[in-house]
């Protein structure tokens, strides 16, 4: 539902690994090993598919997104 392509990242910051996934954008401008810079625009939404997911892990365990994005304001 809503089609699309996926996006992944990760990086790590201390001894810690975070990984973010996004679901149901356009084709990324990114390929398999490209590094961009922070702030980099790498894709847009589908507005047929009206939304997009927002997937989190710390890790390897998955957290709420809003604990990262306080989408809650």
């Amino acid at each position: 539902e809503g089609g699309g392509y996926a996006l992944a990242a990760a990086a790590g910051f201390g001894n810690n690994t975070y990984r973010i996934r996004f679901v149901h954008i356009n084709p990324p401008t990114l390929k398999v090993g490209d590094v961009a810079e922070s702030g980099t625009a790498v894709s847009t939404y589908i507005p047929s598919a009206n939304h997009v997911h927002v997937t989190l892990q710390e890790n390897g365990e998955f957290k709420p997104a809003d604990l990262y994005f306080n989408l809650y304001r």
